[in-house]
């Protein structure tokens, strides 16, 4: 899964388009002259979820993960309020994923729907974060590994990431772990201005679960498994 956009901007590109058309007129002060630059960004995501079985356990993660998302920005950002005109699609379905969980109480006037934290949202800040730290613990080791025939190394410069390989070797969900790794990592920092576009793309998990898709690795399974053993007893 791809995106183009140009400039620096979120905007996405039409291939058929010309460069002319998105070409930005740039004035260079030493020399006096003006030129146009363009400059086109290609971003890369994993295609998710192509290892989940069950089509209904996929669709109640779906609705926790960006229900995850929502409650990130309402507990740190500042979003307080929401349209009424916004309270649809994936909105309403992230709202109603933390009402049902009780992470927020939603009032609804003139103005709009207005979000509060309560006081399990509260503490679900600190639990996702209990959860990060885990993660962090058991399987950050294996982000930068090195195996051949005759060693295994961690943190070598020319390591392969392991770590959702390795959760899944535990039998760990790692989309649950990469979407609270992403709250803890400032990932969605980033997007914050732009938080209902991004709620609402089609490509919302693979640009925030497209890391933990990949779920092939070049290693037999007696090498991983002497991976896992070798973190395990360092």
């Amino acid at each position: 899964m791809t995106d183009w956009s140009v400039n620096f901007g979120p905007a996405n590109v039409n291939l058929e388009e010309k460069v002319n058309d998105h070409a930005a007129l740039t004035f260079e002060e030493d020399s006096e002259e003006s030129f146009k630059i363009f400059h086109l960004v290609m971003d890369l995501y994993e295609a998710p979820f192509k290892d989940y079985t069950d089509h209904e356990a996929l669709a109640n993660d779906k609705k926790q993960w960006r229900g995850m998302f929502l409650h990130y920005m309402i507990a740190n950002h500042g979003l307080d309020m929401i349209t009424a005109a916004q309270h649809t699609g994936e909105i309403k379905e992230a709202v109603d994923y933390c009402v049902m969980k009780n992470l927020i109480t939603t009032d609804e006037d003139a103005d709009g729907i207005h979000l509060r934290l309560t006081n399990q949202g509260e503490r679900f800040i600190s639990e996702t974060e209990d959860e990060n730290q885990y993660y962090i613990d058991k399987y950050e080791i294996f982000a930068n590994t090195y195996v051949d025939d005759q060693f295994i190394e961690f943190d070598h410069d020319d390591g392969d990431d392991l770590r959702f390989i390795a959760m899944r070797f535990d039998e760990i969900n790692p989309y649950q772990a990469n979407m609270v790794i992403n709250m803890f990592t400032g990932v969605f920092d980033d997007v914050a201005e732009n938080w209902e576009q991004e709620l609402r793309s089609d490509k919302f998990f693979a640009r925030y679960l497209g890391g933990a898709a990949i779920a092939e690795t070049d290693l037999t399974d007696d090498q991983l498994e002497q991976v896992m053993i070798a973190a395990r007893d360092r």
